[in-house]
C-alpha cells in the first residue's frame, strides 16, 4: 500500500475534525502503530490460548480475540483519517502455542495484567487527546477493562 498524500481540502477538514492534529508527526503515528500492534498481538494469543481449551473458557477467549480484531480495525481506519495511509502489517510471528493446566493460568493472569495496562494507557493518552481520537481511546479503555474482568472471571473457575 503506497502513502496518500492528503490535499489542502483534506488537511482542512482533518483540521476541522481534528483540532490541532499534525499529519506530518510521526511520533503521534508512531503511538498508534504500536497499539495497532499490540491489539494484533493479543488477537493471536487470545487465538492461540482458545484453541487449547473448551467450553466457556474457549467461546470467552474468542470473544476477546474478536474484541482485539475490532480495536485493531478501529485503530486503523482512524490512523487512515488522520495520517492518510493504512497501516502496514507488522510480523506475522504468533505467540506460542497456547498450553493446559498451569501454564494456562500463567498466560491468563499475564494477559490479566496486560490488560489493565492497556486500559491505563488508553486512558492516559485519551486524556492528552481530543475530537474523535479521545472518544476512541476512551472506548478502546473500557474494553481493556472488561476484557480484565472477563480474565479474572476465567481464574476465578
Amino acid at each position: 500500500m503506497t502513502d496518500y498524500q492528503l490535499t489542502r481540502g483534506e488537511q482542512a477538514a482533518l483540521q476541522r475534525v481534528f483540532p490541532g492534529a499534525d499529519t506530518g508527526n510521526p511520533v503521534e503515528r508512531q503511538t498508534l502503530l504500536d497499539l495497532i500492534e499490540a491489539e494484533r498481538a493479543d488477537h493471536a494469543a487470545y487465538r492461540m490460548l482458545a484453541s487449547g481449551t473448551r467450553g466457556q473458557t474457549r467461546r470467552l477467549l474468542m470473544e476477546l480475540a474478536a474484541d482485539e480484531a475490532k480495536h485493531m480495525r478501529r485503530l486503523s481506519a482512524h490512523c487512515f483519517l488522520r495520517y492518510g495511509s493504512w497501516p502496514q502489517p507488522a510480523s506475522c510471528a504468533l505467540p506460542r502455542p497456547a498450553c493446559s493446566g498451569r501454564k494456562l493460568w500463567a498466560q491468563l493472569r499475564e494477559h490479566y495484567q496486560d490488560e489493565l495496562a492497556g486500559a491505563n494507557t488508553y486512558a492516559r493518552l485519551a486524556a492528552a487527546e481530543q475530537g474523535e481520537l479521545r472518544y476512541l481511546l476512551e472506548d478502546l479503555a473500557k474494553d481493556e477493562l472488561r476484557h480484565s474482568r472477563i480474565l479474572m472471571q476465567l481464574l476465578e473457575q
